[in-house]
């Protein structure tokens, strides 16, 4: 007998649905200009927000650049250099603090000082991006994902994750969120790393007997992450990445 089964694991890329009045009640400063990148470090497991709400696209009107993989153009921007501080899968979780609020990113490796200047010219591509429609049954979340096959998603109905980016410690990039819609509120952006885990297990019927099995490892969205199958014997065996379990600490420029 062949069946279809579910594994729910719930540690496996779960979006951090923190409330944001557990957080503190300083709003964290944004910047609409890419010569005023708010910087963060990221060290382990680490949050910055919530913050104020972006406002306008600054001093000077940065993206101009019309194709698939960006913004045609900043409506409420915020600029952010990310120094990173660990050999890894850097995966990112962008939370409003509106559900409604429709935030698309933008990924640049930072590889000297010259990039703004670089991008203002449009010189320079991102490494990911991500443009899709809000989607309010996930509170709004976009960001990098494991096991997400796509750099980049375009406009419209899509993914809300684009895949994860391997890092090395010194390594800059430059993050760009821009919320379309005007009188928006801030958000929090949660950073992680992964690592990679095993699964093994069997699969049984009412009878206790063996059951081959098509299974689905979903999180707890419903999102499928991987798809496997038990053997025979029922027996199965998934090599995945989840985020480290490392406690949180908070950024403060």
């Amino acid at each position: 007998m062949k069946t279809k089964t579910t594994l729910l694991l719930v540690i496996a890329n779960i979006s951090l649905l923190v409330s944001q009045n557990n957080i503190g009640n300083s709003l964290k400063p944004t910047a609409s200009d890419c010569s005023k990148a708010i910087p963060i470090s990221i060290k382990d497991n680490m949050i910055y927000g919530p913050t104020v709400a972006p406002m306008g696209f600054g001093d000077v009107q940065e993206v101009t650049t019309k194709n698939k993989v960006q913004f045609e153009k900043e409506h409420n921007t915020a600029w952010y250099l990310l120094t990173v501080q660990h050999d890894g899968e850097l995966v990112i979780e962008i939370v409003p603090q509106d559900r409604t609020n429709d935030y698309d990113f933008l990924i640049y490796k930072y590889t000297s000082t010259n990039f703004c200047d670089e991008f203002s010219k449009n010189s320079t591509l991102p490494l990911r991006s991500n443009l899709s429609r809000v989607d309010k049954s996930i509170q709004g979340i976009t960001g990098l994902m494991a096991n997400v096959k796509n750099s980049s998603v375009g406009m419209g109905i899509g993914n809300a994750y684009s895949k994860s980016i391997p890092v090395k410690t010194g390594e800059q990039y430059i993050l760009v969120l821009d919320n379309v819609y005007a009188n928006g509120k801030g958000h929090t952006i949660y950073f992680n790393f992964l690592k990679q885990i095993e699964i093994k297990g069997k699969v049984v019927d009412s009878d206790n007997a063996a059951v081959m099995a098509d299974m689905s490892l979903s999180d707890n969205f419903g999102n499928t992450i991987e798809q496997f199958k038990s053997d025979k014997n029922g027996d199965y065996s998934l090599k995945t990445a989840i985020k480290e379990t490392k406690p949180l600490w908070t950024e403060s420029p």
